[in-house]
């Protein structure tokens, strides 16, 4: 029970008492005008503190739900980023031997720092820093827009294309609207990459698959294979 509440009842006996006594009835009336003001302030001002406590809810729970709907926004944004970008890791946790290679097309280059070059610019390197092979590829479309690119084996593409991809620790794939496959890259082990797909440049387009090389079109820059 409260001490208000307390108060107010030993007020409101006092007040009756003294109301019924003739010599002090005057007395009596006045208490319990006071008493009934007082209560009605009180009563007041609990409904405000009321009301502002409910007020203090709705915006607490208000900035929680914005809380954790930013959070939920947050988590989708980093996992479609997740989704676009990656690293190839090789499947093998041993270190082999051996030559450093890369698989374009039919042919395997081996320690060949420019694997394809167009127009001087190098379209797909490779390198070996640390005893890791690295391997660099820049895929772009029709317009010399960056559709995907792989640097020292980390791999990108854009997120605003409707492409479809396939991805695992060691291998990314992506096609276009067309099921055309424009990056064909697999990390065998770690001294072996296979690296395919549809490479354009200033009027050249290159297509690297299994079967070999093709060059569909020549523009006025040459293509070169392998160099320095």
């Amino acid at each position: 029970m409260g001490l208000w509440f307390v108060i107010g009842v030993v007020v409101l006996i006092l007040s009756l008492i003294l109301f019924f006594l003739p010599p002090t009835r005057f007395a009596g009336v006045c208490i319990f005008i006071l008493y009934s003001i007082f209560s009605f302030i009180l009563l007041i001002r609990g409904q405000f503190e009321k009301n502002d406590d409910n007020r203090f809810k709705k915006d607490t729970t208000a900035q929680i739900e914005q809380l954790v709907n930013a959070q939920k926004t947050y988590m989708k944004e980093q996992f479609e980023i997740q989704q676009q970008t990656g690293e190839l890791i090789s499947p093998s946790l041993r270190t082999e031997e051996g030559p450093y290679q890369v698989m374009f097309g039919s042919n395997i280059f081996i320690n060949t720092p420019n694997i394809l070059i167009v127009g001087g610019v190098p379209l797909v390197t490779m390198k070996v820093v640390n005893g890791e092979l690295l391997v660099s590829a820049i895929i772009y479309d029709g317009d010399g827009g960056v559709i995907a690119m792989i640097k020292d084996n980390k791999w990108i593409y854009q997120r605003s294309k409707n492409f479809k991809k396939e991805v695992r620790l060691n291998l990314i794939k992506i096609w276009d609207g067309q099921n055309r496959l424009l990056l064909d890259c697999e990390m065998l082990s770690n001294t072996r990459i296979k690296l395919n797909g549809v490479f354009r440049k200033d009027g050249s387009e290159i297509i690297a698959t299994d079967e070999g090389l093709r060059i569909n079109s020549v523009g006025k820059w040459g293509v070169g294979l392998g160099g320095g």
